[in-house]
């Protein structure tokens, strides 16, 4: 694909090498041009993206400028921009545009017909285009916002669409995934509910149906004083099976299909025991519109926590290496608790902070009024959880009814306090951003437990609350290892591959002395022991079988492009993750972590990154330490810090970003700071002697996902200073 707009903003050669779009500015002209594509753009049309009502004096010039940085990017496209009067053109191949294939794929399901086998797989190809929030990446601007909405209107009818079709083949339990995902961000449309519940009922899931249509009820009577609508109505006389047309349908599953596979936070894993008029069927997931209702009735704590969301998420159960950890965590609860039974797990983004903590909350004994799971957001795209918003969820889980929960902020943290303190409580406040967000969310009770899992360490935490701090290290190589042996497929090795030279091929013993061996621990260290990274290694060799552990070992060798190559879509993938972590950094922080990238492989320390900054050393070891604060750094010894090499290239697509120039400017001034230091020990051992030559920027990746950050995510740059 071309240019893709159903997500962050991407553009790539017609040879499929993603191009770099510089900057939001840039990215927004070349989303108008997308969704206007074959269409003339007046120029105010662009003025209104760019600066909203308050377009600077010389905005025509300085679009002029991003036209012509964006004519240069489109070289080797599929597209090619014209100046047409009154504005701008983008012409080319259409089905080169995600939106566009996105609209084809849609209208050729309507042309289908009653011919509902045809036109639902058009649209599921069509829903499966997007991969994040359309236009997520581009300036804040009321006409931004507006096609953003536009297009997330389209993408409902055509979810709408796709799950009636799915309900009249008898498949609507295939829908219940997407519908109930759709429903968690805008719960407040009725007739996205409606399906939800139908396809529930379909499935033979009614009393989940049920769920939603109350939580949905409660929502439009609090939030616009308004009662259920006919779409509503209809679908909770299906659900109570009152609807004049007999029973509810059977299921009639799609092979492999799971349905009761969760769909998002807020489940427990399946009991094995029955559930209210559904004897021996396992609870069903989390619609994101209420409680399953699929609770054990003797287990209340736990059927209030599902119904507020945050009950325990299902995880993967492999979890390898971190039995140190839940010893470590043991410590909160006792006589005597560690950290006044207040803990920050923190590490780098794909360490498994929140796998860790779930498992010992899962396993923890001594909680029985709840264990509570609060998705704060931290880094999530869509910006953090509001306080007021997950003081209102723990004060229902806790049994609070809606009607007695305060509207202000204050007034339910104090509630929540003095409910907690008088229980045995055990609470996970998962991905926070900073101490500020967590500060109202601490229980107060002696018997309360609460686990915090960040990226940056959360130092205010420990000095005002006393927590304990747990750094969660990447997996050693032999439990790294282990967890690839767990993932990768068992023998009957991969085709054109030798035997005995693949992991895959020699008989599964991929944890002992052999050439398959060798090439898993390869692997593990390639991914740097990040169990995120190394489940994405072992995705990428279970869908590929020709692919032996030596294939994509190569593959990763390359530093420069290694970190796309276990990428994945979406949020959940690793370089999302280290974007996100990015946008929240100081400037020179930020600044830096591109510019390491031309340092050699040695530490770095103080000296070294003014050099690199151009600034006084004071100002780079506080940037220094805001890169290790977030794990983009590890300090190896005082005043030195390493980086791993996901990170190392993470830094190289930031600093190909800037252009060349700044990384040869960077590189002279570090080699200037290198000759003097020489000049000034001529004695060093050669092992940290500096180089000879200046270093070179890496050249800028072949494979790239465009769409990184500008590199300046909180403000403006300040002066440089330049180091004696």
């Amino acid at each position: 694909m071309g240019i893709r707009l159903l997500g962050p903003i991407e553009l790539r050669t017609t040879a499929g090498v993603p191009a770099t779009v510089a900057g939001p500015k840039q990215r927004s002209v070349l989303a108008l041009l997308a969704v206007e594509f074959d269409r003339v753009v007046p120029l105010d049309r662009f003025f209104d993206l760019l600066w909203g009502d308050e377009p600077p004096p010389r905005a025509r010039a300085a679009l002029q400028g991003h036209v012509a940085a964006l004519r240069k990017a489109l070289d080797g496209s599929a597209f090619e921009l014209r100046t047409r009067a009154p504005g701008y053109l983008l012409t080319g191949d259409a089905e080169q545009i995600d939106l566009c294939r996105f609209e084809t794929l849609a209208a050729r399901a309507e042309a289908a017909g009653g011919d509902d086998r045809s036109a639902a797989l058009l649209l599921k190809q069509a829903l499966d285009l997007w991969y994040g929030l359309p236009l997520a990446d581009l300036a804040d601007t009321p006409l931004c916002r507006d096609l953003a909405a536009r297009l997330a209107e389209a993408r409902a009818r055509v979810l709408a669409a796709w799950a009636e079709r799915q309900l009249r083949l008898g498949l609507g339990a295939a829908a219940v995934p997407e519908l109930a995902s759709y429903v968690r961000t805008d719960g407040l449309r009725e007739p996205a509910v409606a399906l939800l519940m139908r396809c529930l009922v379909q499935d033979g899931r009614a009393p989940d149906a049920l769920a939603a249509y109350h939580h949905a009820r409660r929502r439009l009577d609090e939030e616009l004083g308004i009662a259920p609508g006919p779409a509503l109505r209809d679908a909770l006389r299906a659900a109570l099976g009152t609807d004049g047309g007999g029973p509810p349908l059977p299921a009639r599953r799609a092979p492999g299909l799971d349905t009761r596979q969760p769909v998002g936070r807020g489940t427990e894993p399946a009991t094995g025991r029955g559930t209210a008029g559904n004897p021996g069927r396992a609870p069903g997931p989390d619609t994101g519109c209420g409680p399953p209702v699929a609770e054990r009735p003797a287990d209340p704590e736990r059927h209030r926590a599902a119904a507020a969301g945050l009950a325990l998420p299902r995880l993967p159960d492999d979890l390898v290496g971190r039995a140190e950890a839940h010893r470590w965590l043991d410590r909160l609860h006792g006589p005597r608790p560690a950290g006044g039974g207040i803990a920050v797990v923190t590490g780098p983004a794909g360490v498994g902070k929140t796998a860790t903590a779930v498992s010992w909350a899962r396993q923890a004994p001594g909680f029985p009024d709840g264990r509570l799971f609060v998705p704060l957001r931290g880094f999530d795209p869509a910006g953090p959880a509001a306080p007021a918003e997950v003081l209102g969820a723990l004060l229902r889980a806790l049994g609070v009814p809606a009607a007695a929960v305060p509207d202000e902020s204050p007034a339910r943290a104090a509630l929540y306090q003095r409910e907690a303190g008088r229980r045995r409580l055990l609470v996970v406040l998962d991905d926070a951003r900073d101490a500020t967000q967590v500060a109202g969310l601490l229980p107060a009770g002696p018997h309360c437990v609460t686990v915090i899992t960040a990226r940056a360490t959360l130092e205010e935490v420990t000095v005002t609350q006393g927590a304990a701090l747990l750094q969660l290290g990447p997996l050693p190589e032999e439990d790294a290892a282990v967890l690839l042996d767990r993932l990768l497929p068992p023998g009957g090795g991969p085709g054109p591959a030798e035997a005995g030279t693949d992991a895959r091929a020699d008989g599964g013993a991929r944890t002992g002395t052999g050439a398959g061996a060798v090439d898993v621990r390869r692997l593990a260290a390639l991914c740097d022991g990040l169990p995120l990274a190394l489940r994405t290694a072992a995705a990428r060799l279970c869908a590929r079988p020709t692919w032996s552990t030596a294939t994509l070992a190569a593959a990763l060798a390359d530093e420069r492009t290694r970190l796309q190559t276990l990428d994945t879509p979406g949020a959940a993938g690793l370089r999302s993750r280290l974007v996100m972590t990015y946008r929240h950094l100081p400037w020179d922080a930020a600044h830096l972590l591109g510019l390491l990238a031309v340092h050699p492989g040695r530490p770095v320390d103080a000296g070294s990154a003014a050099a690199l900054l151009d600034c006084d050393r004071p100002r780079a070891r506080r940037a220094l330490a805001s890169l290790a604060d977030h794990h983009l750094l590890t300090e190896v010894s005082p005043g030195h810090h390493a980086q791993s090499g996901l990170i190392r290239s993470f830094g190289a697509e930031l600093l190909a970003e800037q252009g060349e120039a700044v990384g040869r400017a960077a590189g002279v001034r570090l080699f200037d700071h290198y000759r003097r230091a020489r000049a000034k020990h001529p004695a060093l051992p050669e092992g940290v002697r500096p180089p000879c030559a200046p270093p070179v920027a890496p050249a800028a990746p072949t494979a790239l996902t465009s769409g990184v950050p500008d590199p300046a995510p909180t403000g403006p740059a300040p002066a440089p200073a330049r180091s004696g």
